[in-house]
């Protein structure tokens, strides 16, 4: 069986929820990156904008590979760091929430 081949009515509320979440996910990232690379920033002494992504949404955003590349795996090795630092809390809920995601997609397949 597929993840469309609904048995239950529990199934509909599961695929609900499910592609609920995905949608604000993408959400979510989009306005993250957004921000992180055409508004968020520091300002230098001539008066530029230092971006925290260096501003290649514009570029980037338009293919999967961009989104995972220059948004997902580029930030990768803060989280990786995060675990020896005070902030590592932080990264065990990140890891944690990431399981959780992982875990629904079982259920999506079954």
């Amino acid at each position: 069986r597929g993840g469309t081949c609904q048995v239950s009515a529990w199934d509909h509320v599961f695929l609900g929820l499910f592609w609920m979440y995905n949608s604000l996910s993408i959400v979510i990232f989009h306005f993250s990156w957004k921000m992180q690379s055409d508004v968020w920033g520091t300002v230098n002494a001539d008066g530029s904008v230092s971006h925290i992504t260096n501003g290649n949404f514009a570029q980037s955003a338009i293919t999967i590979n961009g989104w995972l590349r220059d948004f997902l795996w580029a930030q990768a090795a803060q989280v990786i760091n995060s675990y020896g630092s005070s902030s590592s809390a932080y990264g065990l809920m990140f890891l944690g929430a990431h399981f959780v995601w992982a875990f629904s997609l079982m259920f999506l397949f079954s």
